[in-house]
């Protein structure tokens, strides 16, 4: 993926806001994020109040506060912030004894972060917003996002689970008793464990059994996807929208094989399954909030034959595959998985040079696309990408690798 700046559209340097009432608190992310002084201006306040008074005097690229202050707490800032400066990316960095405060905060904070936070993983989460924000620096785009009421963030459970994961001692038993810990999560678990994806020889029934054979990745992405899924299948109102889990499924292990037959690096694998399970997840987004343009969209894409993409752009301005890009990147999915969801329907937009998650997912979505889940024409698959790739003598032995899913799975 090509280099993104960490400098905004004017080429200054982004700013980051960080709000804690606890004068060691902020000493402490101050020692802490020292060595990134000269990569972002970077301000910290004590209170709500002081925060919004900077949000309104001089623009804040990312805002990190705590969730229990005096005078403004942070639901109140977020809330604040969201509707005097929407484009500002909003990061909580709270304990787990806040959780009635993120219960009320879920759709007003972009990502959620526990204290104690690594300095390793503070940089990380911030270099991301920065980055996104540039790389989807559409101004239409964030004013389609920001006028969203539905919009979901990663479940508690998500949040747990990459703590433990980003352990240095990670334990697959902890791992798998963060999932059971969840019934409907527990079930979609061993559903997919025991479907006829994976052809087992027998059926499992142990969390800490079908974690070690599904792996963390794909574990990481059946919790976010099973908790997105749900929460956006019960607020669709696009009648249009039909069955996305089951083709977002089919496409993740499509494209997971693909990368697997290059014999690609397995993290690449991994992201490519993570990418394929939520390339659709703008288009979700998209029909729980504005049902009737959805539907424009499609009518437009039938009448004038002309890709989804391009219909959304002209009806609304920004498109699903931006705006799921924009949310994925938001909650702290690694880059090559965003521009997979990005570019999916463009991958020469992207300039990518070598194969790669947005390789496979294209491939995958394109040959997948069938009666599954939208009443439109599937996708035109890229030929000329391909060759730009060198990799058009591929997509024939690629195309031998789809089998289509058993739907109903063994007992377990």
């Amino acid at each position: 993926m090509k280099e993104l700046a960490l400098t905004g559209k004017d080429g200054k340097r982004e700013r980051v806001l960080f709000v804690d009432d606890e004068p060691r608190v902020l000493d402490g992310l101050r020692r802490m994020l020292r060595p990134m002084r000269d990569v972002w201006d970077m301000e910290f306040v004590g209170s709500g109040r002081e925060a919004l008074d900077a949000v309104r005097a001089t623009g804040v690229t990312v805002l990190i506060t705590d969730m229990q202050m005096p005078d403004m707490d942070g639901e109140a800032l977020l809330e604040a912030v969201a509707q005097e400066s929407p484009d500002t990316v909003r990061i909580v960095l709270t304990g787990h004894s806040d959780a009635e405060y993120l219960y009320r905060s879920a759709n007003k904070a972009h990502q959620f972060l526990t204290k104690p936070c690594r300095s390793e993983t503070l940089s990380r989460v911030i270099e991301q917003a920065c980055a996104l924000r540039n790389l989807l620096a559409d101004e239409a785009l964030r004013r389609t996002v920001s006028r969203m009421r539905t919009v979901p963030s990663p479940p508690q459970v998500y949040r747990d689970l990459m703590h433990e994961v980003e352990r240095s001692e990670c334990s697959l038993q902890r791992v798998g008793t963060i999932i059971a810990g969840d019934i409907g999560l527990t079930s979609s678990v061993l559903r997919f464990v025991n479907s006829a994806w994976l052809a087992l020889n027998r059926p499992i029934k142990d969390m800490t059994e079908a974690v070690l054979i599904l792996g963390i990745e794909a574990i990481k992405t059946l919790v976010l996807s099973s908790h997105v899924f749900g929460e956006l299948d019960a607020a669709s109102r696009s009648h249009l929208v039909l069955d996305i889990g089951e083709h977002s499924l089919q496409v993740a292990q499509f494209s997971k094989r693909i990368a697997a037959a290059e014999q690609a690096d397995p993290t690449l694998a991994s992201q490519a399954f993570t990418a394929g399970m939520m390339h659709e997840v703008g288009l979700m987004v998209l029909a729980a909030n504005e049902p009737d343009a959805v539907d424009a969209a499609f009518r437009m894409a039938l009448v004038d034959k002309i890709p989804m993409l391009e219909a959304e752009r002209r009806l609304l301005k920004a498109t699903h595959a931006q705006i799921g890009a924009y949310l994925l990147g938001l909650w702290g999915l690694p880059s090559p998985i965003v521009e997979a969801v990005a570019f999916v329907g463009e991958p020469r937009a992207s300039l990518q040079t070598a194969f790669s998650p947005l390789c496979a997912v294209h491939v995958a979505e394109s040959l997948v696309h069938a009666a599954v889940r939208l009443r439109v024409r599937a996708p035109e698959l890229d030929t000329l990408y391909l060759q730009q790739l060198h990799l058009r003598h591929r997509l024939e032995p690629w195309s031998e690798l789809r089998v289509a899913p058993t739907r109903e799975p063994r007992e377990a």
